[in-house]
């Protein structure tokens, strides 16, 4: 997951509308925007820029971008002038943002991998996901019954550096597998060991997880406890009735 998920961030030229008042061409300003949130693979429905602003190096004005019904602002510096160009840097007003169409299918196919699971990602209706003071967005994981909060964490580029998912989730096929041996050697070689209907666990704050084993016995309830680094650290089988 090491694209950028674009955030309107440029350094672009602009004209000055006329040599004698030296204001900022803010209309042909607007195209630029425009042309620029296509790129993002996104549509402005609507632009609008201030008209006569002084074109005086460390102004701000504010443009406002109409994006899925929802208008953003965006802060614009103008940083430099060198005849009739000016140079100028933006910035979102409320914060940095991605692509929201973007950061979901690339979160799909990252934890789909790492987890091995079918998983959905749902990062909201908004075509632009705010980043809080960490530099960090949320969005909601979906494995059959089973939902996590996804953390990821952008640096300064927008370049996603890392995730995580509160509650931690237990790949169910990979939990079955390193317990197979170990029951089997206590319970018989045709024990087998069931951790639920869903691909994907979450791990209690105890650590404890529940299980089933089906053998010769019939079916005993298993407690696994597994650490906060989801290393399986034993496992206990359960008498009738206990809690």
């Amino acid at each position: 997951m090491q694209a950028r998920l674009f955030a309107l961030c440029l350094s672009v030229p602009a004209v000055l509308a006329t040599a004698c008042d030296k204001t900022v061409d803010t209309k042909g300003f607007e195209n630029t925007l425009r042309d620029k949130v296509t790129q993002m693979g996104l549509t402005a429905s609507k632009v609008a820029c201030p008209g006569n602003v002084k074109a005086k190096k460390g102004g701000v004005f504010v443009c406002a971008i109409e994006i899925a019904g929802k208008s953003y602002d965006l802060e614009v510096t103008i940083t430099g002038i060198d005849g009739k160009r000016v140079d100028m840097d933006t910035k979102w007003k409320a914060g940095a943002m991605v692509v929201t169409s973007k950061l979901g299918p690339a979160l799909t196919e990252e934890l789909g991998k790492q987890l091995e699971a079918q998983v959905a990602i749902d990062c909201g209706a908004d075509a632009l996901t705010l980043l809080d003071d960490k530099k960090q967005a949320r969005c909601v994981l979906s494995s059959g019954a089973t939902k996590s909060t996804v953390v990821v964490t952008f640096d300064d580029k927008l370049v996603p550096t890392g995730w995580a998912l509160e509650p931690v989730l237990l790949g169910r096929g990979k939990l079955e597998a390193v317990l197979a041996p170990t029951v089997q050697e206590k319970l018989g070689a045709d024990a087998k060991v069931a951790c639920g209907p869903d691909e994907l666990l979450p791990r209690p704050d105890d650590g404890m997880v529940m299980c089933e084993v089906t053998g010769a016995a019939g079916k005993t309830p298993i407690k696994v406890e597994v650490d906060k680094d989801l290393n399986v650290q034993r496992w206990n089988a359960v008498a009738a009735g206990a809690p």
